[in-house]
């Protein structure tokens, strides 16, 4: 009825000169209503900003940026509006809104980017700037509003100022309009609303649960077509609410084994974060439930610094759809500190797109299994590392070679321990001597030889007990290493440390110990610790055997070669070592000295003094032969009271000055014994030199003889040279 109304005032007014535009009507009320619509954006926006401070939820974050879409959106259609040239003032007040909502924009990241990163006070500021921007807006909005509505108001006021026939045609009209709705509302309430009412009382009882109360409705096939709709749904409601309530008698069953299982479980929800995590986690972490729903961060306080790469693989893992088959294995951490190992099985679910959504898993604590596992590991290194020492120390070709090879096995045994050398005990000496050295001075510690008793490693040898000291001090105060030997622990690197923890073990089988073991730290704070004891105590008995086998091997070859009384070496070992070391000699291009001695006036001490005292002198002038040739000389006894030396890579001039403190060292052990019938004892001595006096052999030790008896001759007793 309306329409036609319109259509007959356009009749009216077709002959008229003025004709009502209804466009301005329509476009001030089109362009009011985009006003209104983007005021309330604006304050949607300063609401969900203030929201999002206090909760950092970032679903919010998405709200407001859907809520500037619109805005633009809004302001967009009141520009296109804007199409008379009167407009230009609207339009150029519309720019500015629209400029004042893309900062609005930009700002609101901005408060998302510095909440996030904790920025509270710098968020706060930027807030603060939006308010003023939307305060600032709000009266331009009113502005436009107002001349909106007096736009509609001019046009309106136009039909009654230039048209009184027009109003009162219009007027008509509306009254024709009344009569005609008054009767439509009749006939309405008798077709509609009646079949209506039937419908809500069925709707009612239905909500109330009486399922079997139907609509009775006749005469209108649009109704009994509703009310059958309506059945239907009413089955579908009653069978969606019984597969809820199972639904949820089923989560409330696996939500109580969850709570009670000792296995981890949880939930997380990238974008609320974690969801559920059950009591399991303060038992096996130690973390409140509140703790670890606190953030990202709790990742850093409970993945353990060793993991953080694995972890980030993991992550990585994870986001792309790769995720590794079976169990995840992390090292964490205790919120004492203490490390834990945990085991995940995780579950990712992703969005039709591919994006990760939800991750949820299970756990276990298998720290025990963990430490098990090391434990056998370590177990199976150490057995491994045994029958390496076992085996090393048995395909040795000598005692020098197999107890290299055990230290070298010893040390790779036990990563603590930086350097250390392997001592073994010299019947004929009685003193332990240094076979085997890595890490320290080789050259240095050659020259260390320790008597049963002194120091630190003649305790150990004399008590077979091992020995640790972790402060340097008190070794020292205890008797040191041995008489002038700490300064011998030089490492044999550029920058030496100092020591910091010596351990000393001894070597052998049973309660004979036929050597020592001696271990030592440098790094600053690496001490030894009661576990390595242990573990040193395995690996020398381990060892003790093959060593012990290749010395006996060394002593029965050393026996064929070596005088019983001097210890020195013999005549036939003499003659094949000088053989050797002249072809070397001739291959490298070296001297070599050989040196015949005897002890003068020998033969009467014997006959008066005896058998003892004259093995005593022997081993006397051994000594003092021995004790001034570097181990690569070769000192022997030749016969009697007579020795020989070969000495390598000298000269005439050289093995003089040997010759020297030879007779020098044997008259000071004379003096020694304090014996007047030793008095006229003295050394004699004559050399020869290759390759300056003789290239030949036989010619070589000819002419040292011949040295040695020209010496005796000589008034000066001097040691002499051909």
């Amino acid at each position: 009825m309306l329409l036609v109304g319109i259509a007959v005032l356009s009749v009216l007014r077709s002959g008229s000169s003025e004709q009502i535009d209804a466009g301005i009507v329509e476009k001030a009320s089109l362009t009011d209503a985009a006003l209104t619509d983007i005021d309330t954006e604006l304050t949607f926006q300063l609401e969900t900003l203030q929201n999002f401070a206090g909760s950092k939820d970032w679903s919010l974050a998405n709200e407001f940026r859907d809520s500037i879409v619109r805005a633009e959106t809004y302001i967009q259609n009141a520009q296109e509006l804007q199409t008379d040239p009167a407009d230009s003032q609207t339009l150029a007040t519309l720019g500015e809104i629209a400029k004042d909502v893309n900062e609005i924009s930009m700002a609101g990241e901005a408060v998302f980017l510095l909440t996030e990163a904790n920025q509270f006070e710098q968020a706060g500021s930027v807030r603060s700037q939006i308010e003023d921007l939307i305060a600032n807006l709000e009266p331009m909005l009113a502005e436009l509003s107002n001349e909106q509505q007096r736009q509609i108001d001019l046009a309106l006021a136009s039909i009654t100022d230039d048209d009184p026939l027009l109003l009162w045609a219009l007027l008509g009209l509306a009254g024709l309009t009344l009569v005609v709705s008054v009767s439509s509302a009749v006939l309405l309430m008798r077709s509609v609303l009646r079949p209506l009412a039937s419908i809500q009382a069925s709707v009612r009882a239905i909500a109330s649960g009486d399922v079997a109360t139907r609509p009775q409705i006749s005469g209108s096939p649009e109704f009994e077509s509703l009310a059958r709709d309506l059945d239907r749904m009413t089955v579908a409601l009653l069978a969606k609410e019984t597969a809820e309530a199972g639904i949820a008698r089923a989560e409330a069953k696996y939500r109580q084994l969850a709570e009670r299982t000792a296995d981890l479980v949880f939930r997380i929800d990238l974008e609320k974060g974690l969801t559920y995590a059950n009591p399991a986690w303060e038992r096996v972490t130690g973390f409140s439930l509140g703790e670890l729903a606190s953030g990202p961060q709790i990742v850093g306080r409970i993945v353990h610094p060793d993991h953080w790469q694995p972890f980030a693989a993991l992550w990585r893992a994870v986001l792309s759809g790769n995720m590794p088959e079976g169990p995840v294995a992390l090292k964490c951490l205790h919120k004492d500190g203490q490390t834990i190992w945990l085991s995940f099985n995780i579950l990712p679910t992703y969005d039709e797109d591919g994006h990760l959504t939800t991750i949820e898993g299970t756990g276990r604590d298998t720290t025990m299994i963990s430490h098990l596992v090391k434990e056998v590991r370590q177990r199976d290194d150490q057995l491994r590392l045994f029958l390496n020492l076992s085996n090393a120390a048995a395909s040795a070709t000598g005692f020098e070679e197999a107890a290299d090879k055990a230290l070298e096995a010893v040390l790779e045994l036990l990563p603590r321990a930086e350097a250390g050398f392997l001592m073994a005990h010299n019947r004929h000496k009685d003193a332990l001597e240094v076979q085997a050295v890595r890490g320290l001075d080789r050259k240095m510690l050659l020259k260390l030889v320790v008597k049963p008793g002194e120091g630190l490693i003649g305790q150990t040898f004399q008590s077979g007990e091992t020995q640790m000291y972790n402060s340097m001090e008190k070794l020292a105060a205890a008797g040191g290493l041995a008489p002038q030997a700490d300064d011998l622990l030089k490492q044999d690197t550029e920058e030496p440390g100092v020591p910091q923890s010596i351990v000393c073990v001894p070597l052998g089988i049973g309660e004979s110990p036929f050597g020592c073991l001696v271990l030592v730290t440098f790094s600053e704070g690496s001490f030894f610790q009661p576990s390595d004891l242990e573990l040193l105590q395995a690996a020398t008995t381990q060892i003790g055997v093959p060593l012990e086998n290749a010395r006996l091997r060394a002593e029965t070859e050393l026996r064929a070669i070596t005088d019983d009384l001097t210890g020195l070496y013999n005549r036939a070992y003499f003659h094949q070592r000088l053989s050797e070391e002249i072809e070397r000699a001739k291959r490298y291009q070296h001297g070599v000295a050989v040196i015949i001695a005897d002890i003068d006036n020998f033969k009467s001490y014997s006959d008066t003094q005896g058998q003892e005292a004259s093995d005593k002198v022997l081993r006397l002038a051994a000594d003092a032969l021995a004790s001034q040739m570097r181990r690569s000389d070769v000192a022997c006894r030749y016969s009697g009271d007579e020795f020989a030396a070969i000495l390598m890579h000298v000269d005439s001039a050289r093995a003089q000055v040997v010759l020297d403190r030879m007779a020098k060292s044997l008259a000071n052990k004379l003096k020694e014994l304090k014996d007047p019938a030793a008095a006229d004892l003295s050394l004699s001595a004559g050399l020869a030199c290759y390759p300056d006096d003789a290239t030949i052999i036989d010619d070589l030790v000819r002419l040292a003889d011949i040295s040695l008896y020209s010496a005796k001759l000589s008034d000066s007793k001097a040691p002499q040279t051909v």
